[in-house]
């Protein structure tokens, strides 16, 4: 096993990622407009700061690299040296997808010792990832998937793909102990970073009524994933009709620079512009104070992409109450009646049965946008609660502290990170054991060793002297012509001109 030697001698295991490290504190970044990004980022940070039993090694391609932002504990390479680097020294690689087909390939065609650890916060409807995850995934590599739901999907997925593979004749189908093992660890954060600021200043910092009762939204404004946000803007509508004074923060990275203009004019229609406050892209150290400027965070989402959740959580730690659909990761995040309140989803199984006919052929963003548009969030029912706790300050103020207190306990980067050593260690165990990925290797020699009439068994010297084997398939004339020393192809002169 190869280890690296800390400035105390005492070895430590290589952990390597891959994936975008690009954040700035006071801008926005690439990282930044998307949420596992962001959790790659801050996973990463805190096992190079908190973990002695790691080197950290990020290894950075041209698109992404950066020069600010990454502590000075991570050791930085190519992405260009990684083949050779895992050739070198063992690895545990990180990804933040079923980096099967990558990191996998590369370690089937090398025959290197690295297992890899996939962190999924986001379930993948490509074929291929699941296929690749079957023949290049081993027993000793995990899978890490941040919600219970998205856990349930993800092993369902793979069944249904082994079970169509089997019925075919490849295999058999999937039993406990097949391929990598799947764990349920969610997403932390820092709690001690993610605190309640001055409600004044903060209103004030983002130009938002002070005497309103403000309902934050935070999410990547986009048509294809998180939520229908029209949703919000009816039900501040709706609430002010009521006579309720409620004022709409939306923030989020506009991805495409246009959702934010269309939800401002959306408002406008609605005759509720002056009560919705949009802020697009901004920057991370404002998200404190965007969460301490609302009374309520509200999440209705109804897209497949959002596997977990993370700004729910963010708002807890932030001592917000959380009215939020009752969708995927959000049940596992929102405690229902204690630290907010989770509204009934439906969808339409007929229509969901077409788009899944239809998925293995059209892209991932119309297959989210179709099953999205196959779900509904219960307007009325999502009404009522938010106007419960509209009206009711000391339930807010009740569901905020047992929030903060539920995020600090179970979701803080100091729980989390030894969930991921753990299972660290178990791979680790696994390589030291001798469990080893064995090359999986297409034979192009053997492939292809009919095509030409001989076969060297050396290519040196200009192709000269050297042993040659004949084509198993050559014609008896060839193979005679080779015995007479003489050429196997016939002589048949000059082509004729070609036919007008």
């Amino acid at each position: 096993m190869n280890d690296v030697t800390s400035r105390d001698t005492e070895p430590r295991r290589r952990l390597g990622w891959i994936d975008p490290y690009v954040r700035h504190h006071h801008a926005t970044s690439t990282a930044d407009r998307n949420g596992t990004w962001v959790f790659a980022h801050d996973l990463l940070e805190q096992v190079a700061r908190r973990s002695d039993g790691y080197a950290v090694f990020h290894f950075e391609d041209g698109q992404h690299r950066t020069t600010t932002g990454i502590p000075s504990t991570v050791r930085r390479r190519s992405a260009a040296d990684l083949p050779a680097e895992i050739l070198r020294h063992d690895y545990l690689f990180c990804h933040q997808h079923l980096a099967f087909g990558g990191l996998g390939r590369l370690r089937a065609s090398t025959g290197a010792r690295l297992s890899i650890c996939a962190c999924v916060t986001t379930v993948d409807l490509s074929l291929d990832v699941y296929l690749d995850t079957l023949l290049f995934g081993h027993a000793f590599d995990a899978i890490v998937i941040s919600s219970v739901a998205g856990r349930t999907t993800v092993e369902t997925l793979l069944a249904d793909v082994t079970d169509s593979l089997a019925a075919r004749g490849f295999g058999r189908r999937r039993q406990a102990g097949d391929g990598p093992a799947i764990h349920t660890i969610p997403i932390g954060i820092d709690t001690q970073a993610l605190i309640p600021r001055d409600r004044r200043h903060s209103r004030q910092l983002l130009r938002v009524p002070d005497d309103a009762i403000v309902l934050v939204y935070v999410g990547r404004l986009t048509w294809d994933d998180k939520a229908d946000l029209s949703v919000l803007i009816r039900l501040v509508s709706r609430l002010r009709q009521d006579g309720i004074d409620v004022h709409l923060l939306v923030a989020g990275q506009d991805c495409d620079n246009i959702w934010a203009d269309r939800l401002r004019t959306a408002a406008a229609t609605a005759g509720v512009g002056t009560a919705c406050t949009i802020v697009p892209n901004f920057p991370p150290y404002l998200k404190t104070y965007i969460y301490s400027a609302g009374d309520v965070c509200v999440s209705p989402s109804d897209n497949i992409q959002e596997t977990f959740g993370i700004a729910l959580l963010e708002a807890m730690s932030c001592g917000l109450p959380v009215v939020a659909s009752d969708w995927s990761g959000y049940r596992d995040i929102v405690s229902h009646g204690q630290t907010g309140l989770l509204i009934p989803t439906h969808w339409c199984q007929p229509h969901v049965a077409d788009v899944s006919r239809r998925a293995a052929w059209q892209s991932k963003a119309v297959t989210r946008r179709a099953l999205s548009q196959a779900t509904s969030v219960d307007f009325e029912a999502f009404m009522a609660a938010t106007r419960q706790l509209l009206l009711d300050e000391q339930c807010r103020r009740r569901m905020g502290e047992a929030g903060r207190s539920r995020a600090i306990a179970h979701f803080d980067w100091n729980v989390i990170v030894p969930k991921f050593e753990e299972v660290w260690r178990w791979q680790w165990e696994q390589l030291a054991s001798g469990q080893r990925a064995e090359p999986t290797r297409i034979d192009l020699a053997r492939a292809f060793a009919h095509f030409p009439t001989r076969a060297r068994l050396e290519c040196a010297n200009g192709g000269r002297g050297h042993q040659e084997v004949a084509s198993p398939l050559a014609s008896d004339c060839a193979v005679t012509a080779e015995k007479r020393g003489t050429d196997p192809v016939p002589d048949i002169g000059p082509l004729p001109p070609p036919q007008r």
